[in-house]
């Protein structure tokens, strides 16, 4: 059983969602969400900087109206790796202790991820980060890594003593290793 409150709980947890609910209003209200006042000029510097560490912040600066953009119905005018980061941002604006990131990479590209992963190692710093994902690149910065199999925890360990046990997270590792080589190879085969 647990005494605390649901709302302190809400007020301690960050959530980036894979596939994010957005809000028919602004960018800025859709990343200040758990703001009290998300129009003031303290919260547009932190809606600001949350958007930049999500790596959002270039390609809202771009739209028409930049964070006063309205989004339209659950966010029909930006692409899936757009929406993700807009829950990035929306998950660290409210500075939590625990941030809990669903697949945050999964509509990204390489680069981005690269980015991505680098704001989650600086949030790691500051607070508790679960992240749930299927690239072995992002479990490999954790300290402990849950290999979930039909629902059940079936290896656990850092990403090291994974590797080196040979079970279905060396699978994966090692699978994801040969794409991304075969990705590398074919971009180096293409024409500039």
């Amino acid at each position: 059983s647990c005494d605390l409150p649901p709302s302190v709980v809400r007020r301690a947890i960050g959530y980036g969602q894979q596939n994010p609910f957005l809000f028919s209003t602004t960018v800025g209200r859709n990343v200040g969400y758990a703001l009290d006042e998300p129009d003031s000029g303290p919260s547009l510097m932190t809606i600001r900087d949350a958007a930049r560490e999500a790596q959002i912040l270039d390609e809202v600066l771009g739209l028409p109206d930049g964070f006063d953009t309205v989004v339209g119905e659950r966010g029909v005018q930006l692409s899936g790796g757009q929406k993700q980061r807009v829950a990035l941002a929306r998950a660290f604006v409210s500075d939590p202790k625990l941030l809990l990131l669903d697949d945050p990479l999964s509509a990204v590209d390489a680069r981005t991820e690269k980015a991505i992963l680098e704001a989650i190692d600086r949030q790691r710093a500051q607070r508790g980060v679960i992240l749930i994902t299927h690239r072995v690149s992002a479990a490999a910065r954790c300290d402990r890594v849950l290999v979930l199999d039909q629902g059940q925890v079936v290896e656990q360990g850092t990403h090291d003593e994974l590797v080196a046990a040979g079970g279905l997270y060396a699978s994966f590792a090692e699978e994801q290793r040969i794409e991304r080589g075969l990705a590398k190879l074919g971009a180096e085969e293409l024409p500039p």
